[in-house]
């Protein structure tokens, strides 16, 4: 046995590293004290092609240049981008090194076309204009006060669709939390292999919200018209039964209507990648002022993404946004300079998903404070993962998010780690089997207050140290750099994804 030495030394090294490991109850070291109705969520498919897939290297078929756009900072490019976006055929669109000048709204509203820089230190698209200026478009808040639309949402670089369902039918019985069986009316028309939508919608009572809020969702007369959607591949089919390859994450009782059918997305396989978007250097004009210096939307897509960028000076850097799941938000730079800071931030949202499910957010660096860093908003079985920030705000903006899960992250300061925003009577913060795993910070953390979510959330290895449990509310207090898995997301892409 000549590598018997080294063996030996590797093992030894091994058990080293996991001396003064610690190991949740609601994990345990490898998983097995998991199952699919414990209260920590399975992540495990959120991002693009369910996690199944890479995001590809598509090749290229065209560049901006060959459409008219010159790059030198001054000559409006807007036209050529448009135009390159329009004709060219399916593939990567590459925008070679240079200072493009953008006036106008960039979309993709077709499969498989990405817009490729040349990677953030050589190619920057300026826009000198707000959504505004070249759009203007009013809005209002929950209390009624004037903004704009751009306060919320929208971008200058966008990746728009649509997702309808077809052949849609009713279930029969209704599905509890963990199972994976549907009791449907009909099976015709549906084979193994197909991907299908499950959706069920409140009624009157609102029974499904108090569900996701587990009977703690708090003053919700403003919050209507709640909806919960999964998508799923069929993996067998027996008479009228429907065997998914999920459990499935919440109830879904009759009252809630619940259906399948085909999901058929008319924009996936795209993306935007390689750039540095710069903003102009003036102050933020603050909450609810801002004019549209916004990044990136992704609406209404499946499996898309947005990678590899810096985005400086913004008011709000990226939007996943109404209806999009399965895409993957990779290597993002949110930066500004100082003199854009007024009353403590620099920008409204640095990356929210709203109306979305399923997608994931990784190896980010917010570099500077926004009002809310990382927002959830009617968004479920989100990842927000590998991630820094000065001092980040994990902002549940109310509307019933749940399950969405936080994890290996750096907090920074670790002063307004649960500040939130979201208007009154709209619920809690957050809702059920939200997660937070692993999440270091130079304060102390305490437990939330009670109206940042119900008790059935989960808060483990947040630190350092941190106060006692309110109610149920689950608090494991070991430190982050013992807790074992360090990414809880990661470690369930390895135990339920290949399962």
């Amino acid at each position: 046995f000549p590598h018997l030495g080294l063996f030996l030394l590797m093992m030894s090294c091994s058990a080293t590293a996991l001396v003064g490991a610690e190991y949740s109850q609601l994990w345990g070291a490898d998983g097995s004290a998991w199952s699919p109705t414990s209260r920590l969520p399975d992540v495990s498919q959120a991002g693009f092609s369910r996690g199944q897939k890479p995001i590809p290297d598509v090749p290229v078929v065209a560049t901006v240049t060959s459409f008219g756009a010159v790059g030198d900072g001054v000559q409006d490019d807007t036209k050529a981008f448009q135009a390159a976006l329009a004709q060219a055929p399916a593939g990567a669109i590459l925008v070679p090194p240079g200072r493009y000048l953008i006036s106008d709204v960039l979309i993709i509203n077709r499969p498989n076309v990405v817009l490729r820089g040349s990677g953030p230190a050589q190619t920057t698209l300026w826009f000198p204009k707000s959504l505004s200026a070249v759009k203007p478009a009013k809005g209002k808040t929950t209390t009624g006060l004037v903004t704009t639309s751009y306060s919320f949402g929208h971008g200058f670089l966008t990746i728009r669709g649509s997702i309808p369902v077809e052949h849609v039918k009713s279930l029969t019985a209704p599905v509890a939390r963990g199972e994976d069986r549907l009791t449907v009316e009909s099976t015709e028309g549906f084979a193994v292999g197909d991907v299908v939508e499950i959706r069920g919608v409140d009624d009157p009572k609102m029974h499904l919200i108090q569900h996701l809020y587990q009977q703690q969702a708090g003053s919700i007369s403003k919050l209507a018209d709640q909806f919960v959607a999964v998508t799923a591949r069929i993996m067998a089919l027996n008479g009228n039964q429907v065997r998914i390859d999920r459990a499935f994450p919440c109830d879904l009782d009759l009252r809630f209507k619940p259906r399948i059918g085909h999901p058929r997305p008319s924009v996936n396989g795209s993306g935007i990648e390689g750039f540095r978007l710069e903003f102009p250097d003036v102050p933020y004009p603050g909450h609810f002022k801002e004019p549209g210096f916004n990044g990136v939307e992704l609406a209404t897509v499946s499996d898309c993404w947005v990678r590899n960028l810096v985005i400086h000076n913004a008011d709000s850097g990226i939007f996943v946004d109404e209806g999009s799941r399965f895409c993957t938000v990779d290597g993002i730079r949110i930066t500004a300079s100082a003199t854009r800071v007024t009353e403590g931030a620099s920008g409204h949202h640095g990356i929210e998903i709203k109306l979305s499910d399923d997608n994931l957010v990784t190896d980010f660096h917010v570099e500077c404070r926004f009002i809310h860093d990382l927002t959830v908003e009617r968004a479920a079985r989100n990842v927000f993962e590998r991630g820094t920030a000065v001092d980040l705000c994990i902002d549940g903006h109310k509307y019933t998010p749940w399950a969405n899960v936080f994890t290996d992250l750096d907090a920074g300061a670790g002063t307004r780690l649960w500040e939130h925003g979201g208007g009154a009577d709209l619920g809690g913060a957050h809702a059920a089997w939200t997660t937070f795993w692993n999440i270091s910070a130079a304060k102390p953390q305490r437990d939330p207050p009670r109206d940042y979510g119900p008790d059935i959330m989960n808060f483990v290895g947040v630190g350092p140290g941190g106060g006692k449990p309110t109610g149920t509310r689950w608090w494991e207090t070991m430190d982050p750099r013992v807790l074992i898995p360090s990414n809880i997301y990661r470690a369930q892409v390895d135990k339920l994804r290949h399962h």
